[in-house]
C-alpha cells in the first residue's frame, strides 16, 4: 500500500503496512493577534483524502486517514532533523481516523524514528522525509515517506 497524489494540495509518498495514498500534504500554522505565524502551534497533516483546513477540523466526505506530527517540533528557515520518541510532548508522531460522521479513532503512534524538513517556509511551504517507527493494536511496524505542500494559516 502507498503512494503519491496532489488534488487537494500537497503531495507525498509512504511505504510500510500502515501506508497510504497521499492525497493531501499541508503544515498549518496559529495565527497571532498582530497577524503574524506563530508555527509551534500547528502540525502537518499527510491524508488520504483531499480535505480542508485545517483537516483535524474540518469535515470530511468520506472516511479519511491522518498522519501527523505536532507543530512542537516546527521552526522555520534552513533543514532540520527531529528525532520521534515515545513520549509527549517531543515531536509526537499520531496515525488518525477520521470519520465523515464526526468521530476519530487514533490507530497508531510513533514510538523512534526522525522527520527531516528539506525545506520550511511560510512564502514556499514545507517539505521533507521521514522514517519512523509505529505501534498499533497490531505490533509495532515501520512507516517512511516523503511529503511536500503548503502552509495553511489557522485563525
Amino acid at each position: 500500500m502507498g503512494g503519491g497524489g496532489g488534488s487537494g494540495g500537497g503531495y507525498g509518498f509512504m511505504t510500510g503496512p500502515l501506508a497510504f495514498t497521499v492525497q493531501r500534504a499541508s503544515a498549518y500554522f496559529k495565527m497571532t493577534a498582530d497577524g503574524g505565524a506563530d508555527i509551534s502551534r500547528g502540525a502537518i497533516f499527510i491524508a488520504d483524502q483531499p480535505i480542508g483546513c485545517p483537516p483535524a477540523l474540518g469535515p470530511v466526505l468520506a472516511d479519511a486517514h491522518l498522519f501527523m506530527l505536532d507543530g512542537t517540533c516546527l521552526n522555520p528557515g534552513g533543514t532540520r532533523t527531529y528525532q520521534v520518541y515515545d513520549l509527549l510532548p517531543n515531536c509526537p508522531v499520531l496515525m488518525v481516523e477520521k470519520f465523515a460522521d464526526g468521530g476519530n479513532r487514533l490507530y497508531a503512534r510513533g514510538i523512534s524514528g526522525s522527520f527531516a524538513f528539506t525545506s520550511m517556509s511560510l512564502a514556499t511551504g514545507i517539505s521533507g522525509n521521514f522514517d519512523v517507527t509505529l505501534i498499533s493494536d497490531g505490533g509495532s511496524t515501520s512507516l517512511s515517506g516523503s511529503f511536500e505542500g503548503p502552509f495553511c494559516a489557522l485563525y
